[in-house]
């Protein structure tokens, strides 16, 4: 094997490097998966203080802008978050707290215990 077909070799795992510990390096979640979740929380509310389906009245991920949010890490897990979330719904200010967690299949989801 000459040098420079090594060298081939050893670079090219290094390419890959940045995306696979981006993958795992416990990032929080992006204003767009911020929303995402959200709209699940407030929907998931609705349907508990309504009940049944109520697919005509759910919102939708459009109707939620994200104003700021910050997020941080729970202690001792470093793919559950806790992020606050300032927003606007239907041009009306709100603000709330969630707990976010990266699941290994990539998508977030909400922790089924919600912080006060």
């Amino acid at each position: 094997m000459t040098q420079r077909s090594s060298i081939r070799l050893f670079s090219i795992p290094l390419l890959g490097l940045p995306l696979l510990l981006s993958a795992c390096s416990g990032s929080p979640p992006s204003k767009e998966e911020v929303a995402k979740l959200e709209a699940n929380l407030i929907n998931q509310s609705v349907s508990m203080f309504f009940g049944g389906n109520r697919q005509n009245q759910q919102i939708d991920t459009d109707d939620i802008k994200i104003v700021k949010y910050t997020c941080q890490v729970v202690k001792d897990f470093d793919s559950a978050f806790d992020c606050t979330v300032s927003f606007t719904l239907n041009d009306e200010p709100q603000k709330n707290t969630l707990r976010a967690i990266h699941h290994e299949d990539g998508k977030w989801r909400l922790a089924k215990e919600q912080p006060n």
